[in-house]
């Protein structure tokens, strides 16, 4: 599982939506394909925190 905080994707992710995140710094060189979990928006800071599930 892997929670990511973004600046982007505002008012655009769904519970179910499959996704792959691309991290070198994390270890995530290939990438990490997963099924997002759970969200939270703040718009007022323009933030969204995504959580996903899946295999590296």
């Amino acid at each position: 599982m892997v929670r990511m905080l973004t600046d982007r994707f505002l008012g655009q992710i769904e519970i179910g939506q499959i996704g792959r995140i691309t991290y070198p710094a994390f270890g995530f060189d290939e990438g990490f394909v997963a099924v997002v979990v759970g969200w939270r928006e703040s718009l007022t800071a323009r933030r969204v925190e995504i959580t996903l599930w899946g295999a590296g």
